[in-house]
């Protein structure tokens, strides 16, 4: 090649070069209020929790593990109706590096940088656990950027942001606001309705985990889907005597408040707690076993005692909605309980299987909530 030819050339890739902008940083301020800067956008992602999947995969749709290089255990323990349905198209995710419990000192940083994420995302909950002992000081000298979103402390507060940093951090922006588009006019068609509403507000017991344990009764108080309940035109008995968005209230004053409905949540638990009794549900759940199963939480001692069981009006709703951007849909399914005559033309369930059309990875199957008017 000629020099005159090779100096040109020289020339003009250099030129080109200092044309291309260098790639562009992700800067992000999570949760917690804390400003974290990824490079690019996440390829390597751990899970802090495995049911974080139900977020990643609305944003992932077509693979939502394709990132995923390590998670916990909690969604094949916690939500095993659901991990099976995953497992079946992906068999791989059964192989997946497991991390222990960050509020405990269970996570490995071992095992986490020899993974060499470029993202560990965390659910907030986890904050004051991962700040306290040592864990997020451990992964910021490491180099690696931690990430906490909410869908269960902050629910109706956090949800669109939460969506709008994971979609940022993983260069999904376009599909988070599709995702936040269809969040907001499905609210809406509850909240606009109830914006003049001056009926009469049932008051409804929702029975966290109901069960799961023998104890009673864990349930949500004005957070969290217990915010929901006051949303979707109901009066939740627990806000005032639980502080927080979850907490326990004793049977007694369940029975003293004498609640006009009662909702258990509930899902498969069965490697969690194989002698549970709560209500199995997620997607193709055995509607005559819920039912079964709600049948004799309503009918149990106690509650039998309530207006909620004299009349009937006990439902059960999938437990991993208060922890997903799915939670809409239970705010969808609240209203139709609390007020069916002022929502007859609200159909949740044609919400729901649009939304899997449209953001999940897997199809529709019916399964996520029921009430003891099915019955047969």
């Amino acid at each position: 090649m000629l020099p005159s030819l090779r100096n040109g050339l020289l020339a003009l890739t250099a030129a080109i070069s200092f044309a291309l902008p260098a790639a562009a940083q992700i800067t992000v301020t999570d949760m917690a209020g804390r400003t974290v800067t990824l490079q690019k956008p996440a390829e390597r992602i751990i899970l802090g929790e495995g049911r974080q999947i139900h977020v990643l995969g609305t944003l992932d749709t077509e693979d939502p593990f394709k990132r995923v290089i390590g998670w916990r255990d909690d969604f094949k323990i916690n939500d095993n109706t659901s991990y099976r349905v995953y497992a079946q198209k992906w068999p791989q995710i059964e192989k997946l590096p497991l991390f222990g419990n960050p509020t405990t000192g269970g996570f490995s940083m071992e095992q986490a940088i020899a993974l060499k994420p470029d993202l560990i995302l965390m659910n907030f909950e986890f904050f004051k656990g991962a700040r306290d002992t040592g864990l997020l000081a451990a992964v910021e000298q490491a180099g690696i950027p931690m990430v906490f979103i909410d869908y269960r402390e902050n629910t109706l507060k956090n949800t669109i942001p939460s969506t709008r940093v994971l979609g940022k951090l993983i260069g999904k922006e376009a599909r988070a606001e599709e995702l936040v588009a269809f969040y907001e006019r499905e609210t809406k068609k509850v909240t606009d309705k109830l914006a003049g509403f001056s009926g009469t507000k049932p008051t409804v017991f929702i029975h966290r985990a109901a069960g799961i344990a023998e104890e009673c009764c864990w349930t949500f108080g004005p957070g969290n889907l217990g915010e929901m309940i006051g949303l979707a035109g109901g009066e939740n008995i627990s806000v005032g005597k639980v502080p927080g968005h979850t907490g326990v209230i004793s049977l007694e004053q369940v029975i003293t408040s004498n609640p006009d409905v009662y909702i258990a949540t509930g899902a498969d638990w069965s490697l969690s707690n194989p002698k549970n009794f709560a209500v199995p549900m997620g997607p193709g759940a055995d509607p005559k076993l819920a039912l079964d199963r709600l049948k004799g939480l309503i009918n149990s001692s106690g509650f039998d005692q309530t207006k909620a069981s004299k009349t009937g009006k006990a439902f059960a709703l999938w437990h991993p909605f208060y922890n997903s951007p799915h939670n809409f849909i239970a705010l969808q399914v609240f209203a139709k309980w609390f007020h069916p005559d002022l929502f007859k033309d609200l159909d949740p369930e044609a919400t729901f299987k649009e939304f899997h059309a449209k953001f999940l990875p897997i199809p529709y199957q019916p399964g996520y909530w029921f009430a003891l008017s099915d019955a047969k």
